[in-house]
């Protein structure tokens, strides 16, 4: 039995999903922290006919203080 486990990805490469392919139990690991600053957590890069463009999901932070990823919520808008 083959077990893989990973923090979430906002538009996670393709090899994240090749390793939940090969694999007989996935387990997204979301009880940990979430990063603080500039972070690919909630943004990516992508390619557009303009040249790369960022793409954000904003979140509500609480502050400084530690915040594990199943804490994190999204800014509706």
């Amino acid at each position: 039995m083959k077990l893989a486990v990973h923090q979430p990805n906002y538009l996670p490469w393709p090899g994240y999903f090749s390793k939940i392919a090969q694999c007989d139990i996935f387990v997204i690991l979301d009880m940990v922290q979430f990063p603080r600053g500039s972070s690919v957590a909630n943004r990516n890069l992508i390619k557009t006919p303009d040249g790369p463009q960022i793409l954000t999901v904003p979140v509500k932070r609480k502050g400084l203080s530690l915040q594990r990823y199943d804490d994190v919520l999204v800014v509706p808008g």
